[in-house]
């Protein structure tokens, strides 16, 4: 994780090493700029060459938060040219220059601002000023949780219906296909219909509430076999059509699996690259311990020394898993898909 932070004065600049130090406990790489007449004072201090312009612009392409000590002119001015969306934005905070306030500018859910605006709080000794409707009212944001625990959302269209929802009705349904853990939101509550709520799925027609936001974990293990030379584009072609006809959500596809003889296959590459999905490999010995497979094949086994290879793949991706579609074959290529069967936990 990396951060940018900017001031302008001199007392802001003790703000900024404080700010900086800080984000070191958290894990965070972070670089502070200042203006020419400041930046010899402290070898942490770096001048702001070539311009404000094109650091933020940079900050805003590398998705760093982006942090700014002074008046809330400054920070706006900064990033509105390069403002996108709320999808895409990094997080953007502003403080003061005596550190008395913190404030999430742009990406307060997704990209983590209110978040890293708490962080910041307990060693500045700041307020945090929230000013996203969901934490003024102390209602679950569907979107912050989604972004922290690496899910993704069918929409965001449908994220910002359910908090407008939500805060109607003060409280919205979950409803899960998989176990939960820890302790529930505040507002939360276990349902299976109602006028709105959040469903945890891996599936695409899951929708039991009357505004409905999906959230999608990553769960679902895609096992992969192919002839040799087959293209990627015609990999990743089957592989949505599998997920198409079976319903399933794309956005939870959490690797590509396959056998180690593979490892040279550009289009099983390609297939993981496209999906920005990491790509695993198994040897013969360890796809033939997976257990829950249905297809077996003499001539892959006399081939590969297993006797199928998608869905034990599949099966291997997770520690425990149930596979959800089994093999699948057409034009040289075999997919199948697993989905793992494990709780998944409210806390971060």
């Amino acid at each position: 994780m990396k951060a940018r932070i900017f001031f302008f004065t001199a007392k802001a600049g003790q703000t900024a090493l404080c700010i900086g130090r800080a984000l070191r406990l958290y894990g965070y790489e972070s670089r502070i700029y200042t203006v020419s007449r400041l930046a010899g004072r402290d070898d942490a201090f770096t001048e702001i060459v070539p311009s404000l312009y094109e650091i933020v612009g940079k900050g805003f392409q590398e998705k760093d938060a982006l942090i700014f000590i002074g008046a809330a002119g400054i920070a706006v001015r900064a990033v509105a040219p390069h403002i996108k969306d709320k999808a895409s934005d990094p997080p953007v905070l502003l403080s003061d220059e005596s550190g008395r306030f913190v404030i999430p500018l742009l990406s307060g859910h997704i990209g983590g601002a209110n978040g890293l605006a708490r962080l910041l709080a307990a060693p500045l000794g700041a307020i945090p000023i929230l000013t996203t409707a969901t934490d003024v009212n102390g209602l679950f944001a569907v979107d912050e949780w989604a972004a922290r625990k690496g899910f993704a959302l069918s929409s965001l269209k449908e994220a910002k219906a359910f908090a407008s929802a939500a805060l109607e009705h003060e409280g919205a349904a979950v409803f899960s296909e998989f176990p939960l853990t820890g302790t529930m939101p505040s507002g939360l509550f276990v349902a299976d219909k109602g006028p709105v709520g959040i469903a945890l799925t891996a599936h695409t027609d899951v929708c039991p509430f009357a505004v409905t936001v999906a959230v999608y974990p990553k769960v679902l293990h895609v096992g992969v076999g192919c002839r040799r030379g087959k293209k990627g584009t015609a990999i990743c072609e089957l592989i949505r059509a599998v997920f198409q006809d079976n319903h399933l959500a794309l956005q939870s596809v959490k690797d590509i699996n396959t056998i180690d003889i593979k490892t040279d296959e550009a289009g099983i590459a390609e297939t993981a690259a496209c999906f920005d999905v990491p790509l695993r490999f198994y040897d013969a010995a360890e796809l033939g311990a997976v257990e829950g497979t249905e297809a077996s094949s003499a001539f892959v086994a006399a081939a590969v020394g297993v006797d199928n290879v998608c869905e034990r793949a599949a099966m291997a991706g997770a520690d425990a898993a149930e596979l959800i579609v089994k093999k699948y074959a057409k034009n040289g290529i075999t997919v199948a898909v697993a989905c793992e069967t494990g709780a998944i936990a409210w806390e971060y």
